[in-house]
């Protein structure tokens, strides 16, 4: 160790000594040793720097743009065009029409509250929710894709059959006309069969989906606005109906509930029920007077020449 620190010294003294320029030695002849001013050397050198300024960056050389004239294309015969943008269906089927179903299926389930409201004054949805539900749902078919991406959403419109409608478009419903015509008829089937609450969840269903059905003419449009006359006033005899089994034992009340009954406006087969049930109620207390009256109402109904009502003609003329 001690011989290394010996050399260790001495080159730092040799250092010294060449970093020694003489300026307390030699004094005023240290300048001339370190300048490096222009006195040695030649004119030539001045001027080969003097030109590395205009070589390196003062002649430029001008830039050419790439993608000039691609503006330009598109008048050359038989060159790509950028199609135009478009709008999205769902945001098509929103602008075009002014049905609550159309707008349910584009996903605006706000304005397609407001028109409802606006429209038939709805204000309690949660009734509607399965029908709107159902008609957001059925505008869409979803495709598989590729094996690790996701399904592919596709439209589906009702006035494409003679091609695309392009921003006209305006999305298929998955509720028709006809299932409106299996819900009543299945009321229909459970209010002959004296199943009254499934009757009554029928006719609500079809309640339920009417605001969903977009008719195709004015004669469907007719014919659901008479169904909804049906369902209400079917819905409306189910519920005295209740309330008659709920009052049996005051003889005037179910009497005069049974009154009402008749008074709904059902179909020739049910309405013959209802009178033969108002008829039995008001004979049972007592009330003759009133029970002749169903009696001829009874009689008046065409079904009832028929040969399977043959007692209960025989029973009403004795009334």
């Amino acid at each position: 160790m001690g011989v290394e620190a010996e050399a260790d010294t001495g080159a730092a003294t040799a250092w010294d000594d060449d970093e020694d320029f003489g300026d307390a030695a030699a004094g005023g002849g240290a300048d001339d040793d370190i300048d490096f001013g222009d006195d040695d050397m030649g004119d030539d050198w001045g001027d080969d720097l003097d030109d590395l300024g205009v070589d390196f960056g003062e002649d430029k050389a001008e830039k050419v743009d790439d993608m000039a004239g691609l503006s330009d294309m598109g008048d050359v015969a038989g060159a790509f065009k950028m199609p135009t943008a478009g709008k999205p269906p769902a945001g098509c089927w929103a602008a075009n029409s002014s049905h609550a179903a159309d707008h349910i299926a584009a996903g605006a389930a706000s304005s397609a509250m407001q028109l409802l409201n606006r429209q038939i004054a709805a204000s309690d949805f949660m009734v509607l929710k399965n029908s709107m539900l159902g008609s957001y749902l059925g505008a869409t078919v979803s495709l598989p894709g590729l094996p690790g991406s996701g399904s592919l959403a596709v439209p589906l419109m009702r006035n494409d059959g003679s091609g695309h409608p392009g921003s006209d478009s305006l999305p298929r419903t998955s509720l028709k006309m006809k299932h409106l015509v299996t819900g009543l008829r299945m009321g229909y089937k459970y209010f002959q069969g004296g199943k009254f609450n499934d009757a009554k969840a029928s006719f609500a269903k079809v309640l339920a989906d009417i605001p969903m059905v977009v008719a195709d003419s004015k004669a469907e449009a007719n014919e659901i606005k008479e169904m909804l006359e049906i369902c209400r006033e079917y819905i409306t005899a189910i519920r005295i109906k209740a309330g008659m089994a709920a009052v049996a034992t005051d003889p005037v009340r179910s009497t005069e509930l049974s009154a009402y009954f008749t008074h709904c406006n059902l179909q020739p087969i049910h309405l013959l029920l209802a009178l033969r049930s108002a008829m039995g109620t008001a004979f049972k207390h007592k009330n003759f007077i009133v029970a002749a009256s169903f009696a001829r109402r009874l009689l008046e109904l065409p079904d009832m020449n028929s040969e399977r009502n043959a007692d209960l003609r025989v029973k009403a003329t004795k009334v």
